[in-house]
Protein backbone atom coordinates (compact mmCIF):
# COMPACT_ATOMS: atom_id res chain seq x y z
CA UNK A 1 0.00 0.00 0.00
CA UNK A 2 2.78 2.60 0.52
CA UNK A 3 5.35 1.42 -2.29
CA UNK A 4 4.35 4.62 -4.05
CA UNK A 5 4.24 6.83 -0.47
CA UNK A 6 5.26 10.54 -0.57
CA UNK A 7 6.82 12.42 2.13
CA UNK A 8 3.08 13.89 3.56
CA UNK A 9 3.44 17.96 3.43
CA UNK A 10 0.94 17.97 6.85
CA UNK A 11 2.15 15.31 9.53
CA UNK A 12 5.53 13.74 9.69
CA UNK A 13 4.16 10.36 8.71
CA UNK A 14 3.96 9.45 5.07
CA UNK A 15 0.76 8.83 3.14
CA UNK A 16 -0.09 7.44 -0.56
CA UNK A 17 -2.62 8.67 -3.10
CA UNK A 18 -5.53 7.63 -0.95
CA UNK A 19 -4.90 10.51 1.63
CA UNK A 20 -2.89 11.18 4.93
CA UNK A 21 -1.86 7.99 7.14
CA UNK A 22 0.15 9.54 9.60
CA UNK A 23 0.02 11.30 12.81
CA UNK A 24 -0.30 14.86 12.84
CA UNK A 25 0.78 17.67 14.78
CA UNK A 26 -1.38 17.11 17.92
CA UNK A 27 -0.44 13.23 17.67
CA UNK A 28 -3.92 11.56 16.46
CA UNK A 29 -4.60 9.95 12.96
CA UNK A 30 -5.93 11.44 10.22
CA UNK A 31 -8.70 9.35 8.58
CA UNK A 32 -8.23 9.39 4.76
CA UNK A 33 -10.70 10.99 2.73
CA UNK A 34 -12.71 9.81 -0.53
CA UNK A 35 -13.28 11.85 -2.85
CA UNK A 36 -16.85 11.71 -4.84
CA UNK A 37 -16.54 9.09 -7.37
CA UNK A 38 -17.16 10.99 -10.85
CA UNK A 39 -19.75 9.11 -13.42
CA UNK A 40 -17.92 7.37 -16.51
CA UNK A 41 -18.96 9.30 -19.89
CA UNK A 42 -20.44 6.17 -21.13
CA UNK A 43 -22.21 5.07 -17.97
CA UNK A 44 -26.04 5.83 -17.76
CA UNK A 45 -27.38 7.97 -15.04
CA UNK A 46 -28.10 6.45 -11.60
CA UNK A 47 -32.00 5.90 -10.03
CA UNK A 48 -33.20 7.28 -7.63
CA UNK A 49 -34.02 4.77 -4.75
CA UNK A 50 -37.51 3.37 -5.03
CA UNK A 51 -39.46 3.92 -2.14
CA UNK A 52 -40.60 0.40 -0.71
CA UNK A 53 -44.19 -0.52 -1.00
CA UNK A 54 -46.37 0.55 1.88
CA UNK A 55 -47.46 -2.23 4.19
CA UNK A 56 -51.57 -2.25 3.90
CA UNK A 57 -52.55 -0.87 7.24
CA UNK A 58 -54.03 -3.70 9.47
CA UNK A 59 -57.64 -3.67 10.03
CA UNK A 60 -58.64 -1.81 13.28
CA UNK A 61 -60.99 -5.15 14.38
CA UNK A 62 -59.69 -8.98 15.15
CA UNK A 63 -61.57 -11.76 14.39
CA UNK A 64 -61.47 -15.24 16.73
CA UNK A 65 -62.44 -18.41 16.40
CA UNK A 66 -63.55 -21.37 18.82
CA UNK A 67 -64.57 -19.11 21.96
CA UNK A 68 -66.37 -21.45 23.29
CA UNK A 69 -65.34 -25.33 23.73
CA UNK A 70 -68.33 -27.70 22.10
CA UNK A 71 -69.99 -28.20 25.41
CA UNK A 72 -70.02 -24.89 26.07
CA UNK A 73 -71.42 -24.00 23.31
CA UNK A 74 -74.58 -26.37 23.86
CA UNK A 75 -75.25 -24.63 26.86
CA UNK A 76 -74.96 -21.47 25.08
CA UNK A 77 -77.63 -22.79 22.40
CA UNK A 78 -79.52 -23.71 25.47
CA UNK A 79 -79.79 -20.95 27.32
CA UNK A 80 -80.52 -18.60 23.99
CA UNK A 81 -83.81 -21.03 23.50
CA UNK A 82 -84.53 -20.38 27.13
CA UNK A 83 -84.67 -16.64 26.49
CA UNK A 84 -85.98 -16.94 23.01
CA UNK A 85 -89.70 -18.65 25.15
CA UNK A 86 -89.26 -15.66 27.57
CA UNK A 87 -88.36 -11.97 25.35
CA UNK A 88 -90.46 -9.23 24.93
CA UNK A 89 -90.00 -8.02 21.27
CA UNK A 90 -88.91 -4.07 21.21
CA UNK A 91 -90.88 -1.81 18.79
CA UNK A 92 -88.76 -0.74 15.82
CA UNK A 93 -86.69 1.93 15.80
CA UNK A 94 -87.67 3.38 12.66
CA UNK A 95 -84.16 3.61 10.43
CA UNK A 96 -82.30 1.95 13.24
CA UNK A 97 -82.69 -1.20 14.73
CA UNK A 98 -85.32 -4.42 15.01
CA UNK A 99 -84.28 -7.21 16.97
CA UNK A 100 -85.34 -9.39 19.77
CA UNK A 101 -82.99 -8.57 22.73
CA UNK A 102 -81.99 -9.99 25.76
CA UNK A 103 -79.78 -9.29 28.56
CA UNK A 104 -77.79 -11.63 30.72
CA UNK A 105 -76.15 -10.42 34.07
CA UNK A 106 -73.64 -11.62 35.89
CA UNK A 107 -74.08 -14.25 38.72
CA UNK A 108 -72.50 -17.13 40.42
CA UNK A 109 -72.87 -18.44 44.47
CA UNK A 110 -70.44 -17.48 46.66
CA UNK A 111 -68.66 -20.74 47.09
CA UNK A 112 -68.69 -20.82 43.44
CA UNK A 113 -70.93 -23.96 43.88
CA UNK A 114 -73.93 -24.41 40.83
CA UNK A 115 -76.61 -23.23 42.21
CA UNK A 116 -78.72 -26.46 42.49
CA UNK A 117 -79.26 -29.59 44.45
CA UNK A 118 -79.92 -33.19 43.08
CA UNK A 119 -79.90 -34.43 39.76
CA UNK A 120 -81.75 -31.27 38.03
CA UNK A 121 -79.57 -29.53 36.17
CA UNK A 122 -78.75 -26.17 36.85
CA UNK A 123 -80.44 -22.80 35.74
CA UNK A 124 -78.28 -21.14 33.46
CA UNK A 125 -79.31 -17.95 34.31
CA UNK A 126 -78.48 -18.22 37.94
CA UNK A 127 -75.20 -19.45 37.60
CA UNK A 128 -73.62 -17.33 34.73
CA UNK A 129 -69.89 -17.81 35.55
CA UNK A 130 -69.55 -20.55 33.14
CA UNK A 131 -70.43 -17.77 30.20
CA UNK A 132 -68.91 -15.02 30.89
CA UNK A 133 -65.26 -16.66 31.67
CA UNK A 134 -64.79 -17.44 27.75
CA UNK A 135 -66.05 -14.10 26.50
CA UNK A 136 -63.98 -12.34 28.92
CA UNK A 137 -60.92 -14.81 27.84
CA UNK A 138 -61.88 -14.07 24.11
CA UNK A 139 -62.09 -9.59 24.99
CA UNK A 140 -58.45 -10.53 26.38
CA UNK A 141 -57.21 -12.60 23.10
CA UNK A 142 -58.74 -9.40 20.78
CA UNK A 143 -57.25 -7.12 22.99
CA UNK A 144 -54.11 -8.72 22.37
CA UNK A 145 -54.14 -8.99 18.70
CA UNK A 146 -54.92 -5.01 18.44
CA UNK A 147 -52.05 -3.87 20.73
CA UNK A 148 -52.81 -4.31 24.56
CA UNK A 149 -55.11 -1.14 25.14
CA UNK A 150 -56.55 -2.29 28.03
CA UNK A 151 -55.38 -2.37 31.70
CA UNK A 152 -54.67 -5.22 33.38
CA UNK A 153 -57.61 -4.57 35.80
CA UNK A 154 -60.29 -4.37 33.41
CA UNK A 155 -64.23 -5.08 33.52
CA UNK A 156 -67.18 -5.93 31.05
CA UNK A 157 -70.83 -5.24 31.46
CA UNK A 158 -73.83 -7.23 30.99
CA UNK A 159 -73.96 -10.32 27.89
CA UNK A 160 -76.56 -8.78 25.62
CA UNK A 161 -78.42 -11.77 23.25
CA UNK A 162 -79.42 -10.03 20.07
CA UNK A 163 -81.75 -12.12 17.60
CA UNK A 164 -82.40 -11.24 14.26
CA UNK A 165 -85.55 -12.68 12.53
CA UNK A 166 -86.71 -11.86 8.88
CA UNK A 167 -87.28 -8.86 7.97
CA UNK A 168 -84.93 -7.38 11.34
CA UNK A 169 -81.85 -5.37 10.74
CA UNK A 170 -79.63 -2.83 12.70
CA UNK A 171 -79.16 -0.45 9.23
CA UNK A 172 -77.88 2.46 10.99
CA UNK A 173 -73.97 2.93 11.00
CA UNK A 174 -73.24 3.11 14.38
CA UNK A 175 -70.16 2.92 17.37
CA UNK A 176 -71.04 1.46 20.87
CA UNK A 177 -69.17 4.80 22.39
CA UNK A 178 -68.67 8.29 21.98
CA UNK A 179 -66.02 10.36 23.86
CA UNK A 180 -67.94 12.50 27.32
CA UNK A 181 -67.51 12.58 30.60
CA UNK A 182 -69.64 8.98 30.90
CA UNK A 183 -68.15 7.00 28.59
CA UNK A 184 -66.95 3.59 29.25
CA UNK A 185 -66.66 1.11 26.65
CA UNK A 186 -63.54 0.49 25.35
CA UNK A 187 -63.77 -3.07 23.17
CA UNK A 188 -66.68 -4.46 21.99
CA UNK A 189 -67.13 -8.15 21.52
CA UNK A 190 -69.79 -9.76 18.89
CA UNK A 191 -70.27 -13.35 19.20
CA UNK A 192 -71.84 -15.32 16.29
CA UNK A 193 -74.25 -18.21 17.07
CA UNK A 194 -75.78 -19.00 13.90
CA UNK A 195 -73.75 -20.65 10.57
CA UNK A 196 -73.68 -18.91 7.31
CA UNK A 197 -76.12 -21.08 6.18
CA UNK A 198 -78.57 -20.57 8.93
CA UNK A 199 -79.92 -17.40 7.54
CA UNK A 200 -79.91 -14.97 4.41
CA UNK A 201 -78.77 -11.38 4.53
CA UNK A 202 -77.96 -10.13 8.04
CA UNK A 203 -73.91 -9.22 6.95
CA UNK A 204 -72.04 -7.72 9.69
CA UNK A 205 -70.52 -4.65 8.19
CA UNK A 206 -67.60 -2.92 9.99
CA UNK A 207 -65.59 0.03 8.58
CA UNK A 208 -62.63 2.66 10.74
CA UNK A 209 -64.22 6.22 10.60
CA UNK A 210 -66.70 7.96 8.64
CA UNK A 211 -65.56 7.22 5.26
CA UNK A 212 -63.41 4.43 6.05
CA UNK A 213 -63.79 1.15 3.53
CA UNK A 214 -66.86 -1.43 4.29
CA UNK A 215 -66.09 -4.39 5.25
CA UNK A 216 -68.54 -7.61 5.26
CA UNK A 217 -68.80 -10.52 7.37
CA UNK A 218 -70.47 -13.99 7.53
CA UNK A 219 -68.55 -15.53 10.83
CA UNK A 220 -68.50 -19.59 11.15
CA UNK A 221 -70.18 -20.08 14.46
CA UNK A 222 -68.57 -20.11 17.67
CA UNK A 223 -66.31 -16.95 16.20
CA UNK A 224 -65.73 -13.68 17.38
CA UNK A 225 -64.83 -9.84 16.36
CA UNK A 226 -63.30 -8.04 18.76
CA UNK A 227 -62.97 -3.88 17.65
CA UNK A 228 -62.62 -0.40 19.24
CA UNK A 229 -66.04 0.66 20.45
CA UNK A 230 -65.21 4.61 19.71
CA UNK A 231 -63.43 4.22 16.33
CA UNK A 232 -65.27 0.97 14.32
CA UNK A 233 -68.72 2.11 12.74
CA UNK A 234 -70.93 -1.14 12.32
CA UNK A 235 -73.84 -2.47 10.81
CA UNK A 236 -76.03 -5.79 10.36
CA UNK A 237 -77.74 -5.57 7.33
CA UNK A 238 -81.97 -7.02 7.22
CA UNK A 239 -81.98 -10.38 7.60
CA UNK A 240 -84.15 -11.96 4.55
CA UNK A 241 -84.84 -15.87 6.23
CA UNK A 242 -83.71 -17.45 9.53
CA UNK A 243 -82.41 -16.21 12.15
CA UNK A 244 -79.47 -14.63 12.93
CA UNK A 245 -78.06 -14.74 16.99
CA UNK A 246 -75.30 -13.35 18.38
CA UNK A 247 -74.05 -11.94 21.77
CA UNK A 248 -72.98 -8.89 22.53
CA UNK A 249 -70.37 -7.43 25.41
CA UNK A 250 -68.33 -4.23 26.24
CA UNK A 251 -64.61 -4.42 28.61
CA UNK A 252 -64.35 -1.45 30.70
CA UNK A 253 -61.58 0.16 31.43
CA UNK A 254 -63.57 1.59 34.79
CA UNK A 255 -66.57 0.26 36.30
CA UNK A 256 -69.78 0.72 34.53
CA UNK A 257 -71.33 1.40 37.73
CA UNK A 258 -68.87 4.41 38.78
CA UNK A 259 -69.88 6.65 35.91
CA UNK A 260 -73.48 6.14 35.07
CA UNK A 261 -76.62 3.84 36.81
Amino acid sequence: AYADARACSRCSGERDAAGCFGEDSDGDIDVPRRRPRRPRPDEPPRRSPVPKAARPEAPPWALLDGVFTPSELARVIALCEQLDRSAVRDPEIAGFKLATTSVVHYSVSADGAPSFAGDEPPDPLLDTGWLFRPLVAALRRGDAALGGALPLRAFCTSVQYNRYDGGDHFEHFHVDEVECETAYKSLSLVLFLSRPDEYGGGEFELRRGEGGQVTALRPDANSAAVFCAREVFHRVRRVTRGARRTLVLWACATRASAVCD
